[in-house]
Formats: structure tokens, sequence, C-alpha cells
């Protein structure tokens, strides 16, 4: 459901969005419409979301809203009330710009997001009730198979005895690890372990080989695992690693702001609403045409 909800959000998005941030901005090839790398469409969602949070509350600070009131918001739950103020202000505002681009994250990228999440926690029941909107969108964005796959499975729950109920509640996110709150989909495992295991046997693919790499795939995994902790420690590697990954997605944020800052994406006026036309990011970003 989780890659079901991201290549959705992709085509609602990518041709108003995420094509000029991934392709100009950040040069990120392998981030296409149609999800072909998971990985590489989901860290750049992170990114464009985090950067579109900072611009709506770079926004905020300057609107009569927030200057208005500034003086008494003395608590954080003062400021995330005024906040909150403020988007539904500009979601009323019938200002297309901003009800477009802020629902890329209060919107449907809010659904895309609390369905990690419920992943990542294991809640069986929270993603069974998540299918339901979820059908919805689906169905607006012409991901029909996805919206079939939801009605079954709600269907095969409601329908189905106590202990059957269980079973499928208990067995729909699997974890690698052990590590708690660091579920996947069981649909997502079995796709990377379909994909390993043919990397894994290379060109002379059969069904010999391929018998021989899933059987012993995990336990193959579990030796490197262990001999690259004897051989370069604990956690020193892992920890450089993370910290130069947190030091790009810093870079990849900053640049996406600095890319969308100067066309006021949020800088709304529900006098005098814009139309998406106006500001659409692939097209205001593109040079003027040449006069003939």
């Amino acid at each position: 459901m989780k890659m079901g909800l991201l290549g959705a959000k992709q085509k609602i998005y990518f041709s108003g969005l995420i094509h000029h941030i991934a392709h100009a901005v950040l040069k990120r090839s392998r981030v296409t419409a149609a999800v072909k790398h998971y990985q590489a469409c989901d860290n750049l969602d992170y990114r464009i979301s985090d950067a579109i949070v900072s611009l709506m509350i770079d926004e905020w600070k300057t609107h009569p809203i927030y200057t208005s009131a500034a003086s008494g918001l003395t608590s954080v739950l003062l400021l995330g009330q005024n906040y909150i103020t403020w988007l539904k202000a500009g979601l009323s505002s019938r200002d297309a710009p901003f009800i477009y681009y802020a629902s890329y994250v209060y919107g449907v990228g809010m659904l895309y997001r609390i369905a990690r999440q419920g992943i990542s926690m294991d809640d069986g029941l929270f993603l069974y009730a998540l299918m339901l909107p979820s059908m919805g969108f689906f169905k607006l964005t012409s991901k029909h198979n996805l919206a079939y796959q939801c009605f079954l499975s709600l269907a095969k729950l409601l329908s189905s005895k106590e202990e059957v109920a269980k079973a499928l509640l208990g067995n729909i996110t699997a974890s690698r690890s052990g590590r708690p709150f660091h579920n996947i989909g069981v649909d997502e495992m079995l796709e990377d372990e379909q994909g390993l295991t043919k990397f894994a046997t290379g060109t002379r693919w059969s069904l010999d080989n391929a018998m021989v790499h899933t059987a012993t795939g995990f336990f193959l995994k579990d030796i490197r695992n262990r001999f690259g902790t004897v051989t370069t420690g604990d956690e020193g590697p892992d920890k450089d690693a993370k910290g130069r990954h947190v030091q790009a997605a810093h870079a990849d944020t900053c640049a996406i702001v600095d890319e969308l800052r100067p066309m006021k994406l949020f800088a709304f006026n529900a006098q005098s609403p814009r139309d998406f036309s106006s500001l659409n990011v692939c097209r205001h970003a593109l040079p003027p045409s040449p006069s003939p």
C-alpha cells in the first residue's frame, strides 16, 4: 500500500512540482512518475516535504494572522493553534497554488506519511482502516487495480472468522532486523527479496539457481553483517555514513527552498485568489519562449 500511495502522489505532483525539483534542481535521474525506483522517489519526497514545511512556516511568520498575535503566542500550543488558523485560512481562500502545494504535506501527503508510520509501528488494524480512504485516492488517480485490491482486502478481513482476521492483521507487515518500529509491508519485503535474488543470480537465471539463492539469502546476509562488524568495528563507519547522509539531505532541502522561495507559493490573498496556471512550479521555472 505504501508504494501505491507514493505512486498516486507522484501522479498528482510530478508535472507540477517533482519533475522540476528532481531533474533541474537536484539532478535525480532515477526519479520518474512511474516510481520505478521507490527508494529514490521516497527520499526525494522527504526532501520536498521538509522544504515545503519550511517555506510555509516562513510565510506564516509574515502574515497578519501571526504578526498581529505574536506577542501573545507564549507557548508551543498557542503557536501551533495560530499556525493551524493560518493554514485553514489559506485552504479556504480559493488560492489554487496554496491549496495544491500545501496539500503535498497536509493533504494526500499526510495520507502517505501516516501509512508509512502505521507500517513501521506494525499497526495492522489501522492499516486496514486506512485502506478505505486509500481506495478513493486510488480511484481518483486511475489506479483501479490498487483500489480493487483495497476493496478485496477489506472484504476478506470483514468476512473472515475471528482467528483468520487476527492472522490477517498480524501478518500485514514484517521485520527484517527485529528492531521495534522498523517494520515494512510484506509486499515490499517480497519485492525486495525477489530483486535481491535476481541480482545475486545475475544473467544465469534458472529455477535451481533461484531456489538456492532464495533458500540461503537470509543466512548469507547474516554472515556478511557479522563479518563486517568484526572487520570494521561496532558502529563507527555506520555513524560516519549516517552523518554524511544527514548533511546531504540538509543540502538538498536547502537547495529546494532556495529554488521555490522566490515563487511565493504560499503568499495567499483571500481577496484576489490566484489560479493554478499563474504559478505552476515547472512552468514558472522554465525560461521565457523566444520571440519569433
